[in-house]
């Protein structure tokens, strides 16, 4: 069991390293970074699971100055998809050029790199592991159920974005759950699906943000396909309660205690 977690952990931790230095060399393809970025959360998700709360903590702050120029990059690849007027392409790819600038002069992979090379996977026991998986499910389902009580009641941005975070959050950790034969594919299927539900809807809210300071020609199209996502992503919290139970299905089944028969087949 060590070694699957340890496999895990150093799996995205080469990823993340990997795509750091070839960002450090000039790289601005956004695959590149949305593979950085993707690799430190689920580092950030698997450290905090085993323990290492404050190396997970730092991941999760150094990978903050990346979202801007993530999200401008996703909205360039929506705007170039809808053959946006040459107009609108160009007040983007300026954004993201200043953004890539900024991140240069504020050092920000020189903080992840020194953070990366603080992580180390917790030697933790298999009851250790079990129990803090469990642990961790019982916090998840608490927050997801009064994140969904609270957006049931009034379904705002900001709930919903808190929601969805706290979807991915559980969905990396299912993820190294599952790395130990204790996952569960349709789990990961289901919060996946929620996820990018959310998702959208907060990339379209951000992409009628800056569509509306740039004056951008598209911007009623954007306006359109956001309210779309908005209605989409206010019936998700209702479509929840079922993921909350099978969370709680997992929960029951580390702590039921093993049949004696299985015990014995086990010896």
């Amino acid at each position: 069991m060590a070694r699957k977690s340890a496999g895990y952990t150093t799996r995205h931790h080469t990823s993340a390293v990997r795509a750091l230095e070839r960002l450090t060399r000039g790289d601005r393809r956004p695959e590149t970074l949305h593979r950085l970025r993707t690799s430190l959360r689920r580092l950030e998700a698997a450290l905090e699971l085993l323990g290492e709360t404050s190396r997970a903590a730092t991941l999760g702050e150094s990978v903050r100055p990346l979202s801007r120029l993530r999200t401008l990059q996703v909205f360039l690849a929506y705007l170039e998809k809808r053959q946006a007027p040459a107009r609108d392409v160009r007040r983007v790819a300026r954004l993201i050029d200043k953004a890539q600038k900024k991140i240069a002069r504020t050092h920000v992979y020189e903080t992840i790199r020194t953070g990366l090379t603080q992580v180390q996977s917790s030697a933790l026991s298999t009851d250790d592991r079990l129990q803090r998986l469990s642990a961790a499910r019982a916090r998840h389902a608490a927050v997801l159920r009064e994140l969904i009580g609270r957006a049931l009641e009034d379904p705002r941005r900001k709930v919903l974005h808190a929601l969805r975070l706290r979807l991915k959050a559980l969905r990396y950790q299912e993820e190294w759950a599952l790395a130990e034969s204790m996952g569960h594919p349709h789990l990961i299927t289901a919060l996946k699906h929620a996820q990018s539900l959310l998702g959208i809807y907060e990339e379209r809210a951000q992409f009628r943000k800056f569509a509306r300071s740039l004056k951008l020609k598209m911007r009623t199209r954007i306006a359109r396909e956001w309210r779309r996502a908005r209605k989409r992503a206010r019936r998700v919290p209702s479509e929840l309660l079922p993921i909350v139970d099978l969370l709680d299905d997992r929960i029951r089944s580390i702590s039921r205690p093993a049949h004696p028969a299985s015990r014995l087949r086990r010896a």
